[in-house]
């Protein structure tokens, strides 16, 4: 049997919408600014990493995990978790693995993202119906 549409997709719609209030044009602008913020956040993490810079890697990374929340996407906070907390205990050691995850998940999100109006849409039809 198939995994169900929801159990696959990074963005939780109804924890999203929670956190807009329940309005999901709020949502869509939230996801666009993102969509532009998203990647700057992740080439300062990437700039980080390459100064080792321990104290920018966890401040970008912590704020990352706070935008990725709204959007309800589990996977990717944690990734930016794991990222934020190796640069907190100050060993860098690992922190391309870390990173590399944070990335893929990321695109994911970005993906996502990208299809969030037609989801949105979907969803209200459903409820309409």
């Amino acid at each position: 049997m198939a995994a169900s549409p929801k159990s696959e997709s990074i963005i939780d719609i109804d924890q999203a919408l929670t956190f807009t209030g329940g309005d999901p044009e709020m949502l869509l602008s939230v996801a666009e600014l993102f969509s532009e913020e998203g990647p700057l956040q992740l080439q300062a993490i990437g700039q980080s990493i390459d100064d080792v810079d321990a104290a920018g890697i966890q401040r970008t990374a912590h704020q990352l995990k706070g935008s990725v929340v709204i959007f309800g996407a589990d996977r990717t906070a944690k990734a930016a978790l794991d990222v934020e907390m190796m640069a907190r205990s100050g060993d860098l050691s690992e922190i391309s693995n870390a990173w590399m995850a944070l990335q893929s998940e990321m695109k994911k999100l970005f993906a996502e993202l990208k299809e969030l109006p037609d989801r949105l849409a979907s969803s209200n039809e459903d409820q309409i119906k």
